[in-house]
């Protein structure tokens, strides 16, 4: 998939557009990870919202990967459940530089 061929799934009535929404998970935590045009939610126990802005690094490991930034000395870390998770990880990424300026 060539990275300028994101579509957006929907824009959300406050004006957020989202650009992935897949079935995920911390450790422990089944949920939602959405990847939108603000930065990245995963909705599971508790609700995590980081802003693309915050961001210094992201990596992958397979399925899982973890972003680093911000007020945190450790990273967050998150998995995808299911298949495509390759694509999944390129989308978050593609968000990442394209909404970080």
């Amino acid at each position: 998939m060539a990275m300028d061929d994101v579509a957006p799934l929907r824009t959300d009535p406050d004006g957020t557009i989202v650009y992935l929404e897949v079935d995920g998970y911390r450790p422990r935590d089944e949920g939602v990870l959405t990847a939108t045009n603000r930065g990245l939610i995963y909705l599971g126990e508790v609700r995590i919202e980081i802003p693309w802005s915050t961001i210094t690094h992201l990596h992958t490991t397979g399925q899982d990967f973890s972003v680093q930034g911000g007020k945190r000395r450790t990273a967050t870390k998150f998995g995808f459940n299911g298949g495509g998770w390759d694509e999944s990880f390129s989308i978050i990424d593609w968000c990442w530089k394209r909404f970080t300026g």
